[in-house]
């Protein structure tokens, strides 16, 4: 029985050990998400640094600066669409801007942006693609995609809590348990 309950100790202090160790692992992959137009014109490749992707949205965990990478392809071919124009904003749960690109024009359909949240909270990215060349633009590739990121505390209080109250009541019990046999 004493055994049994080293093992239980170990396990419940190597928990919190194990869950870092795999968030780094997903993290360091940079996963990116692929957004469709609402019209089905252009397909947009969008990477965030440092972010994991979970149900359709990223997830930053803590505010912090991240890097934004775009891709911008034809659905058709699956290629780069050349001097793609483009409004790039992200609002947050009220729907105030809080970051916004007007006009943007990327000769090779790749754009980087560096961003800094200093908030937790939602926050919604949109991308209007006005259309590809000079003015006036093809609009074939005109169209909006949108998406949620969510800005989350590094590593919530109440965990470290309950789990400092676990290993604490396993040490009572274990020294309890001790004493009685003696």
């Amino acid at each position: 029985m004493h055994n049994v309950t080293k093992i239980v100790m170990l396990g419940l202090l190597l928990v919190p050990f194990m869950l870092m160790t795999g968030a780094t692992q997903v993290l360091a992959g940079e996963p990116f998400m692929s957004l469709m137009t609402d019209n089905g014109s252009t397909n947009i490749e969008i990477q965030i640094q440092n972010a994991v992707i979970e149900d359709n949205h990223f997830i930053i965990d803590e505010p912090k600066v991240v890097s934004f990478n775009l891709r911008f392809l034809d659905p058709a071919v699956t290629e780069n669409i050349a001097h793609i124009n483009y409004n790039f904003i992200i609002t947050d749960a009220n729907g105030n801007v809080v970051h916004r690109i007007y006009e943007a024009h990327q000769h090779d359909g790749t754009g980087t942006y560096s961003l800094a949240f200093s908030d937790t909270g939602t926050y919604t990215i949109t991308i209007y693609v006005e259309g590809a060349g000079a003015p006036p633009y093809d609009t074939s590739y005109s169209g909006t995609a949108s998406s949620t990121i969510m800005v989350t505390p590094e590593f919530p209080l109440s965990v470290m809590a309950v789990m400092a109250a676990i290993v604490g009541m396993t040490v009572l019990v274990t020294r309890f348990k001790n004493t009685k046999t003696l």
